[in-house]
């Protein structure tokens, strides 16, 4: 029977296909190990967790088990984080359980709330109450734990605590005046954040004095009629790019808005301005804002001059096509201090022209245009409008006169400028005073952002929106230019537009219809 069986295996392998014969073996799935989640709430209950999250530790992939007790993973290092909820109704109570765990085989994990220290909030105002917390644990440069999932209510938060070198915990509250609402809003917030590196504590106790803090004085200037404004900030760490995924609004109500703001130094804020009409609405997200030490300082919002802002025009060539318009994180008609990075209920229109030729347009940001062979003088014009109700910047119109060269191996950048023009002495609607003359400081900045002087600025200014314009005083002061315009002496509108340009015929028009008011 040995010799038969011999046989047939060796005619069966006479018979494989030679292609089938050298086939390499197909890989074996790599063995699972089963992961149970035995959690119990602060009354002895064993319940279902409100959120459970897996991390692998090696590779910062996250599995998220939603209210699950189980999962099937391959052996590894991981974090294992889940909320656990006590009682019911709308108000429960929660505890944060986190473990770095070596999974080798099937393993119970066990979450018990009743380990847990209650998170204790101390600010030295009576006068502010905390009105948001969020929690998360950072492992191994990752996020374990999402804090946009869950929002634990103050006063009824806990986390079990453990020792762990991999592990950074970030406690953020919010604080605003007891008592406000959306019709009165808090004048002040605080933003506090604390880093408890090596684990959870054993006691997550966090007091904070104000004296501690940064102090920003904000004010969001009027941009228009009947308009409301928010503040948004989201905390990150100073000393690298990590995100926690953590931020908070606040209303200001209708502008100008002020508000004290309190900050924990050290840190990011990202701070994000949006303005909001019945029409329209309009953004700011300071994305390069640094950390503030401890001290006092400022940041206004919404200043006139809207218009393009530095760093926002570009034109790229490669071969005969040409990329231009504006980046994507930019807005036509946007603030002169910050990123101003979305819009609505405004139009724009760019195109470009070879002579009277219209090559290419486009109501997006950008648009990509085959341009003739050889060197050419272009132009480049934008025609944009605020939402209705804008009172200030209502139309911005730009020109950027340029050269290219077209050809098979062309790779060039088109040198377009930008103006940020500030304007001193306004108040917070962004007026100024009848029959005053207003100084208005021009920077001029490259395709680079490099700011520059330019032999040739003209600049002129309109009482009647546009319909006539008379020559205003320009001269360069300190690196940069400043504009001397006397207002009208009644009430009204100032419009202001700006030509400025190189040697070499590379030019930049612009024209703001009401950049500012006059009172």
């Amino acid at each position: 029977m040995k010799a038969r069986l011999t046989a047939a295996i060796a005619a069966a392998a006479m018979a494989i296909p030679i292609a089938a014969a050298s086939a390499a073996p197909a890989l074996a799935a790599p063995a699972r190990v089963l992961l149970t989640l035995q959690v119990t709430d602060r009354a002895g209950h064993r319940v279902a967790p409100t959120d459970a999250q897996v991390m692998s530790v090696a590779t910062g992939t996250n599995i998220d088990l939603g209210s699950g007790t189980h999962r099937l993973l391959v052996p590894g290092r991981y974090n294992v984080a889940a909320w656990i909820p006590t009682g019911t109704g709308p108000n429960p109570s929660l505890t944060l359980a986190d473990q770095v765990i070596n999974l080798t085989r099937n393993t119970t994990l066990v979450l018990d709330a009743r380990q847990g220290r209650k998170v204790r909030l101390i600010l030295d105002d009576p006068a502010a109450q905390a009105e948001a917390l969020e929690i998360t644990p950072i492992v191994n440069g990752g996020e374990a734990f999402n804090p946009t999932t869950v929002f634990p209510p103050v006063g009824q938060t806990y986390v079990i605590p453990v020792s762990s070198r991999l592990m950074t915990l970030y406690v953020y509250s919010v604080w605003e005046k007891k008592g406000n609402t959306l019709a009165s809003p808090s004048p002040f917030r605080y933003d506090i954040i604390r880093a408890f590196r090596g684990g959870i504590p054993r006691s997550p106790v966090i007091v904070t004095r104000r004296s501690q803090l940064a102090r920003i004085d904000v004010t969001v200037r009027k941009t228009a009629a009947n308009e409301q404004a928010t503040l948004d900030l989201q905390p990150t760490p100073a000393s690298g790019p990590l995100s926690l995924n953590m931020d908070a609004e606040t209303t200001l109500g209708a502008t100008p808005a002020r508000l004290t703001s309190f900050r924990t130094p050290g840190f990011i804020w990202l701070p994000l301005v949006t303005w909001q009409t019945p029409t329209g609405s309009f953004r700011d997200f300071d994305v390069n804002q640094g950390p503030y030490g401890p001290g006092r300082f400022s940041e206004l919002w919404g200043a006139a001059v809207l218009a393009l802002g530095q760093d926002c025009a570009f034109g790229d060539l490669q071969g005969r096509s040409l990329v231009i318009g504006i980046t994507g994180s930019c807005i036509p008609i946007g603030d002169p201090l910050h990123n101003s990075d979305e819009q609505s209920g405004g139009s724009q229109l760019f195109r470009l022209f070879l002579g009277s030729r219209l090559l290419g347009h486009t109501t997006n940001n950008q648009m990509n245009v085959r341009i003739p062979a050889g060197t050419h003088s272009y132009r480049l014009s934008l025609n944009a409008a605020r939402a209705p109700g804008a009172l200030v910047s209502t139309r911005v119109s730009g020109v950027w006169r340029f050269n290219a060269t077209g050809t098979a191996n062309s790779e060039a950048s088109m040198q377009l400028f930008t103006f940020q023009l500030v304007p001193a002495g306004l108040n917070a609607r962004n007026q100024a005073v009848a029959g005053s003359v207003t100084q208005v400081p021009l920077r001029i900045f490259d395709a680079l952002d490099n700011p520059v002087t330019l032999p040739a600025v003209h600049v002129w200014a309109s009482s009647n929106d546009g319909r006539t314009w008379r020559p205003v005083t320009v001269r360069l002061a300190g690196g940069h230019f400043l504009i001397s315009v006397r207002n009208a002496t009644t009430p009204g509108f100032t419009s202001l537009r700006v030509l400025a340009g190189d040697r070499h015929g590379n030019s930049e028009q612009l024209t703001v219809i009401r950049a500012w008011a006059v009172r």
